[in-house]
């Protein structure tokens, strides 16, 4: 599904690295360095919803999350933007 005029225009952002860590932050907040944004919703809860079903727990104890299918390129942003966009929808009907 091609990116919406809304993916990225919310109040709080799903922010992911390469190594498929998905970070989120409000508008308001830097990006951190190595991570792009991804998708956006509106509520930190929505944003934990979203997570919940697509990501993991890192076992090093360091409390980051990451994506449950890693990136393989760039171009697999679209896969998990397209993921969240779908869940997003899910939990808003």
């Amino acid at each position: 599904m091609p990116r919406q005029e809304d993916d990225l225009s919310r109040n709080v952002f799903l922010d992911v690295s390469a190594n498929g860590a998905v970070l989120v932050r409000h508008h308001w907040q830097r990006i951190r360095p190595g991570l792009l944004p991804v998708f956006t919703v509106d509520s930190i809860d929505q944003a934990y919803r979203i997570c919940a079903r697509h990501r993991r727990l890192a076992r090093d104890g360091s409390g980051l999350m990451f994506l449950n299918e890693p990136l393989d390129n760039v171009d697999d942003l679209k896969r998990v933007a397209d993921m969240f966009r779908e869940e997003h929808l899910r939990i808003r009907a």
